[in-house]
Order: C-alpha cells, then sequence, then structure tokens
C-alpha cells in the first residue's frame, strides 16, 4: 500500500488510469512478480474494477490485453532506471492507450495510462493521404514503390516468382475531351473497382497514375 496520503490523494484526483507496483524479487536479486500497491479511480473504471491493491501482476496478467509485455516493460524500467513506454490497442475498450511506466525513488514502478485514439486516428489519415489514390481510393504508386521493394527482396531471398501486369484504358484523352473529366474519372474509378475485385492474399492493384494501373501478384508457379 502507499505510504503517503498525500500521494494517493494526489493520484486519485488524476483523470488518467494509474497502478503503483513494487518488484518483488525472487533469487539472485531476479524480479519475479510485482505487487499492486494502488489502483487510482481511473484505471479501475477502465477495468471494470478487477484489480485491486495487494494483488500480484501475475494474478490479473491475463486479464490485461496481450499486445503489450507489462511486465517485461516494468522489469527493464527498475533494472535500467530508464523510462518506459509502449502504444497499443485495447480490444475490449476499442481503445489504443500509450502506456508509460516510471520509476520512483524508492523503487516502485508507476503505470500511466492515456487515450490515444485521437492521435491514432490523424496518424491514419496522414497514412491514407500519403498512400491511397484519393481518386479511386486504391494505393498509389508511392504505396506501390514500398511493397515492390520488399516483395523483390523477400523473393530474391525464397525464390519466389513475382509478376507485374501494367493495364491502362484506352482512349482516357478522348473521353476527357468530348464527355469531360467528371466523365473520365468515373471510368478511372470504375477501372479501379474491377480490378480490386480480383485482389488476394497474393494479388494487390495499385494506381500509378492518370489511366495506368499495375497488379503485382507474389507466389507464382508458373508464367502461365
Amino acid at each position: 500500500m502507499l505510504d503517503n496520503s498525500e500521494y494517493s490523494q494526489f493520484l486519485d484526483s488524476v483523470s488518467n488510469p494509474v497502478v503503483v507496483a513494487t518488484p518483488v524479487y525472487g533469487e539472485a536479486q531476479r524480479i519475479v512478480d510485482f505487487a499492486i500497491d494502488y489502483v487510482n479511480p481511473a484505471f479501475s473504471r477502465l477495468t471494470l474494477d478487477f484489480t485491486h491493491a495487494g494483488e500480484k501482476y501475475s494474478d490479473i496478467s491475463r486479464m490485461l490485453p496481450d499486445t503489450v509485455d507489462w511486465f517485461d516493460l516494468a522489469v527493464k524500467t527498475v533494472t535500467e532506471d530508464i523510462p518506459g513506454e509502449a502504444t497499443y490497442y485495447a480490444k475490449r475498450d476499442r481503445t489504443w492507450f500509450h502506456m508509460t511506466v516510471d520509476k520512483t525513488k524508492n523503487g516502485r514502478c508507476i503505470f500511466t495510462l492515456s487515450n490515444v485514439n485521437e492521435l491514432k486516428k490523424k496518424e491514419q489519415q496522414l497514412t491514407d493521404l500519403v498512400y491511397t489514390d484519393q481518386l479511386t481510393g486504391i494505393p498509389n504508386r508511392i504505396c506501390f514503390n514500398q511493397i515492390f521493394d520488399k516483395t523483390m527482396e523477400a523473393s530474391l531471398k525464397n525464390g519466389e516468382r513475382v509478376g507485374l501486369m501494367l493495364i491502362d484504358i484506352d482512349d482516357m484523352k478522348s473521353i476527357n475531351d468530348i464527355s469531360g473529366h467528371i466523365a473520365g474519372d468515373s471510368i478511372l474509378r470504375r477501372g479501379a473497382t474491377l480490378l480490386s475485385h480480383f485482389e488476394s492474399d497474393t494479388i494487390r492493384v495499385f494506381r500509378l497514375g492518370d489511366d495506368e494501373y499495375v497488379v503485382l501478384v507474389t507466389s507464382l508457379e508458373s508464367r502461365d
């Protein structure tokens, strides 16, 4: 338990979920567990009150999101005296969290969680702008260049065959001149939709620009 009432009163008022724990040492001064000293109200609400002071990490570990290793992160923070951090997605809460682990002067660990859903949303929007063709909604040339480089590296390592199909729509200039760019854009989107129907684990479709698309095929058994 926390022996400083002012310390705990302060954490009680913090809106971020917070847990304070003390390392439990085994043989050769090796950390084998963490004893939970304090859980603030925000963390209790987040975890539906399944975590309480007096319990150990090993008692509740199976109920924590497995997308980040809380134990290893805390051990590293204590032994190396360097603050730890990790970002993870909690499926039950449908929330992205950023967790920081800090070491106190008396050797305790303080786990603090922050909701970073909005940040992740903005990151995804930025990624979409960079790697997605804004007209058709399929991956663009930048995305193709990155995936193609990685695909070729893997191909050279494992001897896997890779295929490329370059596809363009004929007479797009005439269509734009006669029917207008709105009609031309509609055809480009339709072309992307049709090609996307063929996508699978081994087939990816990209728009290179103008009326050009490229289809990247992996795990080919033959040229046919």
